[in-house]
């Protein structure tokens, strides 16, 4: 029995960084048998401390285990709602570049027009009494049938 105490008594002394070595050389068998039940129970009560925090320990891990777990499933969910609102975004987006590139189809083409009727006005302003009048009418004229408008050549 003394064999099997033996190698509890040397672990828990070496987990505890206290020499094994007893305070004087024991002199008879008794005092070793003495000195071997005390390191016994040392460790024996060791034993029984770290054997009731496990449960404590494993009890606290499997909360934590189930948090990070619904968490996990929380963003993962997120993560595909997020997936699936990027390719409808990226479907509305085509359809609005789409609806964009007709107006300005539609607007290039009106612009167009307007270009080519203000183009035609000048001549006409031109040659008429109210360019006598209004000189500045013949500017306005030349710069709605230019190619291209700036805000600055329309205001006065």
């Amino acid at each position: 029995m003394a064999a099997v105490l033996l190698p509890c008594a040397v672990t828990s002394a070496q987990e505890d960084s206290e020499p094994a070595v007893p305070a004087g050389e024991p002199d008879t068998v008794l005092q070793l048998l003495e000195f071997i039940r005390v390191e016994a129970e040392e460790g024996s009560r060791l034993n029984r401390t770290r054997v009731g925090t496990l449960p404590r320990g494993q009890g606290e891990r499997q909360r934590m285990l189930e948090a990070v777990t619904r968490e996990l499933e929380a963003e993962e969910r997120r993560s595909a709602d997020l997936n699936r609102r990027y390719e409808q975004n990226e479907t509305d987006l085509a359809d609005l570049a789409e609806r964009l590139r007709v107006r300005i189809g539609n607007f290039g083409e009106l612009f167009g027009v307007v270009r080519d009727v203000a183009g035609d006005t000048v001549g006409e302003v031109v040659n008429s009494l109210v360019a006598a009048q209004y000189p500045d009418c013949v500017d306005m004229a030349r710069v709605a049938g230019a190619e291209k408008v700036s805000v600055a050549a329309s205001t006065p």
